[in-house]
């Protein structure tokens, strides 16, 4: 029944996700890579804004990966399916638009498909990888974006 529950929640994340973030840009090419060109047009330290109300998505998301690393029960089931919901929210209350909602999209792409791997590691030590690459993920959102 949870494994049933998990694919449920992953479908309607990117389901979601293709309906509510539409790029208007013809490359449709999502680069799996933390490099994803996601620069900005201004100088190198400027990054793109997040309109608050997603901000906080993103907050709550960062949290729960941090409540994570610091409990002694380590319950990685529970965190990947909180994870796909506050990216089910992001994604439903975005209000981006242009080069920063494609830049966002960039982002969002791979750290879904990165998720998703994580609910489906099969033992202990892949599923501590794929949690050290949501953690580097967000490290590159912080680079980016404010």
């Amino acid at each position: 029944m949870k494994a049933e529950y998990k694919f449920i929640v992953v479908i309607v994340a990117l389901a979601v996700a293709s309906n509510a973030c539409r790029r208007s840009s013809t490359n449709n090419k999502v680069d799996s890579s933390p490099d994803v060109i996601i620069a900005t047009d201004s100088a190198k330290s400027a990054k793109w804004t997040i309109p608050e109300p997603m901000m906080q998505h993103m907050r709550n998301l960062e949290q729960d990966v941090r409540t994570l690393e610091s409990s002694s029960e380590k319950d990685h089931t529970a965190l990947a399916v909180k994870l796909d919901e506050h990216t089910t929210k992001l994604i439903s209350s975005c209000t981006m638009d242009g080069k920063a909602h494609n830049a966002l999209h960039d982002w969002l792409m791979p750290f879904l498909q990165l998720n998703k791997d994580y609910a489906a590691a099969p033992d202990a030590a892949t599923r501590l990888v794929k949690f050290k690459e949501i953690q580097d993920s967000l490290a590159v959102f912080h680079e980016h974006f404010e």
